[in-house]
């Protein structure tokens, strides 16, 4: 809950920034109206002084509780900042339970995690004969259509003729 003004004292201290500007002489009578409207209004203090400088700063009109009003209202309807925004207390997750969860995630939705032979291992020492790519390199393929056509992206699996070569290069120095 915001704390509203309440004092005469905020409210005063507003008039005065606002006679400040065009040399209005605040009595009591004045000072009793203005409280009576930011308290209808829930203004806070903070909201009512940056509503009359900024009254000030852009208009010549002579300022009434309406127009602080209106102001506080028109900027309460805006969203925060960032600036404004509460930063968290939390303090960031624990990446081993981040791969806890993204691990029960997976076994959920049935995707299964392939975790590669031995042959495809041995194999990625090897360059791919069908792809051309480098020792080390997981094997590519051209994309056909969408708008990525012509890149080229890895795929999951190696291309048999790579696993091929290094299974019959395995075999051969045996």
């Amino acid at each position: 809950m915001t704390p509203q003004v309440t004092t005469e004292d905020e409210i005063r201290q507003l008039l005065a920034i606002a006679m400040s500007y065009d040399n209005r002489k605040p009595g009591s009578a004045t000072v009793m109206a203005w409280h009576e409207a930011a308290r209808r209004a829930r203004w806070t203090f903070p909201e009512a002084r940056e509503a009359i400088l900024n009254h000030y700063a852009s208009s010549t009109e002579w300022l009434m509780p309406g127009h602080v009003t209106a102001a506080i209202r028109t900027t309460r309807s805006q969203p925060p900042t960032r600036a404004q925004l509460p930063v968290s207390p939390i303090t960031p997750a624990n990446p081993d339970r981040v791969r806890a969860v993204i691990r029960d995630l997976a076994a959920r939705l049935g995707w299964v995690a392939r975790r590669a032979s031995p042959q495809d291992a041995a194999a990625l020492g090897y360059a791919c004969p069908y792809c051309h790519a480098a020792a080390g390199r997981r094997c590519t393929r051209q994309l056909a259509r969408g708008h990525r056509r012509g890149q080229y992206v890895e795929i999951r699996d190696l291309h048999p003729s790579r696993v091929e070569l290094a299974r019959a290069d395995q075999e051969g120095q045996q």
